[in-house]
């Protein structure tokens, strides 16, 4: 998130984004690199959208999910830094119950950001040089998903053509993945391939490759080969 995105926007889209199904979605954002210029101001609307969408007890929100088992929800709660918290940070175990919490700021020693959190406990970490961040994120598995907010369209161009992941959006989070004319899938440890509409049909198929020669062509692409022009032979194929 750069200094020119519409910071109402991009809380409300990030805080539905990552704490919907209590974060246990493959696409969640894992976590926000924010310029520092906004980052306080940042911080401040994401707090009230997570009130706003879960109230300020999540545990009693009918929209707000439990976490799959108790194991997870230790998992998750585990990676809740005390003196990080700025938003959040309580949990009921045996409920499977992990608040919306928010980490600020984080930094790539923390518990965290070790792995995938799969769960409502999203990172937050100022930057102000932009290449230096691109160059990180380039250092680490190719992701699933990535999202950038911004207005900037240089901005845009220059990080959708630096880094590479499975797909995405601008100024908004998770929904490519529910639209079936755009290809879904990841790249290397995020997943091989693509699918969805015809994407998935590829995909899906076994693209069988036949050539079908002319019984009675002669064709003499064999040794010895001084003097033959093996090209022009195999030029009837092209």
């Amino acid at each position: 998130m750069d200094e020119t995105a519409n910071l109402d926007i991009a809380a409300d889209r990030i805080a539905w984004g990552h704490n919907a199904i209590s974060g246990q979605w493959c696409i969640a954002p894992g976590y926000v690199y924010v310029h520092e210029s906004v980052a306080d101001a940042f911080i401040a609307k994401l707090k009230a959208a997570i009130v706003k969408m879960y109230g300020s007890d999540p545990q009693q929100s009918p929209d707000f999910a439990r976490m799959i088992s108790e194991h997870d929800a230790q998992r998750v709660a585990s990676y809740i830094l005390p003196d990080k918290v700025v938003h959040g940070g309580r949990s009921d175990i045996k409920a499977r119950y992990v608040e919306p919490t928010v980490l600020y700021p984080s930094t790539w020693d923390d518990p965290a950001l070790q792995q995938e959190v799969f769960g409502p406990v999203l990172p937050v970490m100022p930057y102000m040089d932009l290449k230096e961040i691109v160059d990180i994120i380039k250092r680490k598995p190719k992701s699933l998903a990535a999202y950038i907010f911004s207005k900037n369209q240089a901005t845009i161009d220059y990080v959708l053509g630096s880094l590479s992941f499975g797909g995405g959006c601008v100024n908004q989070t998770n929904l490519h993945c529910w639209i079936d004319s755009l290809p879904f899938g990841g790249v290397g440890y995020s997943g091989m391939g693509k699918y969805y509409g015809k994407a998935g049909f590829d995909a899906l198929s076994n693209t069988k490759a036949l050539l079908i020669g002319n019984p009675d062509l002669e064709l003499d692409v064999f040794p010895p080969y001084a003097g033959k022009d093996i090209a022009k032979n195999l030029s009837v194929f092209s």
